[in-house]
């Protein structure tokens, strides 16, 4: 089960247009209203999300309200076409030279798992209105349910994206130990992902 605070983090993230507390109470399906105040204050304070005051893209009036955004967000969605590129070596490689520190591996392990996903698939259609994206975690259970993604590959994204979460909004260490945990459960995913041919 994920923390209201992951929940909120996975919900903004596929929305770049950022939401109100209303809004995100519901869509991230955190209850009380006030816990998604304190949790986006909290965020705020930290530098990791900015709040304004404009129209929520969510609401069809355009009264202005208090927006939450997560700084960066843009980059990443819609996600890019991926890459046609091959050899788990060289996307080892790739992620070793991505960044200096290990927050920004873990959003680049992030980009990669999606870009993987939209490849498995395919079908799956984004339109331009942000309340049609589904957040990671409800994309990997019912990529799993169909059989898609077996159930020890499911459990190790998740896990990935949960440090990459701990590390890039919590700014939790990561011991030596830690770092070769994640290298190797990114190795992990990209070897099953070669076995089972996806470029």
């Amino acid at each position: 089960m994920l923390t209201s605070k992951e929940r909120i983090i996975e919900t903004l993230e596929t929305r770049p247009g950022g939401l109100c507390d209303d809004c995100l109470s519901r869509i991230a399906d955190v209850k009380r209203r006030q816990q998604v105040n304190i949790i986006c204050r909290d965020l705020h304070k930290s530098g990791k999300l900015s709040r304004d005051r404009m129209g929520c893209p969510e609401e069809k009036s355009q009264r202005k309200k208090i927006i939450n955004k997560l700084i960066g967000v843009e980059d990443t969605y819609p996600p890019k076409k991926p890459a046609k590129s091959s050899k788990v070596q060289e996307e080892a490689a790739q992620y070793q030279l991505a960044s200096p520190n290990m927050a920004g591996k873990l959003d680049y392990i992030r980009r990669q798992i999606i870009t993987i996903l939209n490849q498995l698939d395919p079908q799956r259609q984004q339109s331009s209105s942000a309340s049609t994206y589904e957040v990671l975690s409800d994309r990997l259970r019912r990529l799993a349910d169909k059989g898609v993604i077996p159930a020890n590959i499911m459990i190790i994204i998740r896990m990935l994206c949960a440090m990459r979460n701990a590390v890039v909004y919590q700014e939790c260490p990561l011991a030596e130990q830690d770092e070769k945990l994640i290298d190797n459960a990114f190795n992990i995913v990209l070897s099953w992902r070669s076995k089972k041919g996806v470029s």
